[in-house]
């Protein structure tokens, strides 16, 4: 590490109400990368998995450390070291494989999909193995890049898992960092929605250099028992260099898997499950709170970090507690290229309603999503936030520079609509003309939820009251 470092400040009780938004995104030129095709929205099926119904199970279950799966630069989990060419695919059994149970003990595992050694701009499709190839993207990028992307794939009867890619030939790495189990389990439950709870290390100009790490302890009150795992989107600002964060329980060993890859000069998000630690504060409202780690790896250069807590996973029978519930395979119900399944593209600050009745119910809470935009007019963000809130939630969901088309995991928070027997969500466009594209791997679900009263948020006991942080060196 360069000796000019400058020392890294301690910053404790960390309030979660920061207002600043993410901005300063350096523009790029088009990039000119391959983007998955439009697909009709259907209305009139689900593409659940009838297995699924009932729900019985649908508990998230993280890995304590991500599993490595596959990597086509070894030939790990594949018949030989390739990369995947133009219109290929490659096959990785994962039941019984890289802490994913066997005998149809996982309805859909969550993976960190990787690409590197691009030779031309593309996107990677990961879908189960025994269905036709479905049209979604979840990874896009341009050539001779390094991009990464969480994403949520359902497992059916033979428990492998597709990477199809489009254009091109590339590396592809499979990461598991954790599944959703298709029986009850004491110890792990549903998905609950959180509002709010921003660490933004922009709020004293302070940023990450190699090395640095950080603890991030939410105080959810009486419910501190029942974390099991955090839901966030990760945000890089500003990086002078290329890099990435890892994130990991407090406590445990650095992740040696990047949740959010960076390239020099251009913010990028992600989504990150991280499994809950436990981290002990000291001042006048310390204690021990409920905490996840994240380090960062900047080489020479340095970045801003944004945390956004939208969920946390819980014990079973705790509020709402809403299960996962797979799609028999990913489904795209947003494309705003195309007339009637969306369009048009997002207007500079427009703030738009949408319908989740092609593949939700009035017992969806939330959808366990990938989203895509593709070469917005100017640097932009976008939030998706439940449609019944009284004000939009300060975070975002993607961002994207200038001409660029990015891909992030998403988990997308649900309201009833004005109309009966209707949920959907708002889509805010902080700049440029944007396109959207939002693809579906399942829902969170709750036999009773009272989807019906006027929210201004999520319950507040779930809120966190006081967001902490520990950061070291």
């Amino acid at each position: 590490m360069s000796t000019t470092t400058p020392a890294r400040r301690s910053r404790v009780a960390v309030t979660c109400t920061a207002t600043a938004l993410l901005t300063g995104l350096t523009g790029l030129a088009a990039l000119g990368t391959a983007v998955a095709p439009a697909q009709a929205a259907s209305p009139t099926t689900t593409g659940r998995a009838a297995a699924a119904t009932p729900i019985t199970g649908g508990g998230y279950v993280p890995l304590m450390t991500p599993r490595r799966a596959m990597d086509t630069r070894t030939g790990l989990g594949l018949p030989r070291a390739a990369k995947i060419g133009p219109g290929q695919t490659a096959t990785v059994p994962l039941a019984g494989r890289a802490g994913v149970p066997s005998g149809g003990g996982a309805s859909a595992v969550v993976i960190h999909l990787t690409e590197t050694g691009s030779t031309a701009g593309s996107y990677l499709s990961a879908y189960p193995a025994d269905v036709s190839r479905p049209t979604v993207s979840s990874l896009n990028f341009a050539g001779r890049s390094t991009r990464g992307n969480l994403v949520t794939v359902p497992l059916h009867a033979d428990g492998k898992v597709t990477v199809y890619n489009a254009v091109g030939s590339t590396d592809v790495v499979v990461d598991v960092v954790g599944y959703y189990a298709t029986a009850e389990n004491a110890t792990y439950g549903g998905l609950q929605p959180v509002t709010r709870g921003r660490y933004d290390s922009r709020a004293d100009g302070t940023p990450f250099y190699d090395g640095y790490n950080i603890d991030l302890g939410y105080d959810f009150g009486g419910n501190n028992p029942d974390i099991r795992a955090f839901v966030v989107h990760l945000s890089a600002d500003r990086p002078s260099a290329a890099g990435y964060f890892t994130t990991s329980a407090s406590g445990q060993p650095d992740s040696t898997t990047p949740s959010l890859i960076f390239p020099r000069g251009t913010g990028a998000s992600n989504l990150a499950i991280v499994e809950r630690g436990d981290f002990t504060y000291s001042g006048p409202d310390g204690g021990t709170f409920p905490s996840m780690h994240v380090a960062a790896s900047t080489g020479s250069g340095s970045v801003h970090l944004i945390v956004d807590v939208i969920g946390v996973f819980t014990a079973p029978g705790a509020s709402q507690d809403a299960r996962f519930v797979p799609l028999s395979t990913p489904q795209r119900i947003l494309d705003t290229r195309t007339p009637g399944t969306g369009g048009p593209n997002l207007a500079p600050g427009e703030d738009r309603s949408l319908s989740a009745d092609a593949v939700g119910t009035t017992g969806t809470t939330a959808l366990a999503a990938n989203i895509a935009v593709a070469g917005p007019s100017a640097p932009t963000y976008v939030t998706l936030y439940p449609s019944d809130f009284e004000s939009r939630p300060l975070a975002s969901s993607i961002n994207a520079a200038r001409g660029d088309v990015v891909a992030s995991g998403a988990v997308i928070p649900l309201a009833p609509t004005p109309r009966a027997d209707s949920i959907g969500f708002n889509a805010f466009n902080a700049a440029g003309t944007t396109p959207l594209m939002i693809d579906v791997a399942g829902t969170f679900d709750a036999p009773v939820i009272g989807l019906g009263a006027k929210r201004t948020g999520a319950s507040t006991a779930w809120t966190p009251v006081t967001t902490h942080s520990h950061t070291g060196r």
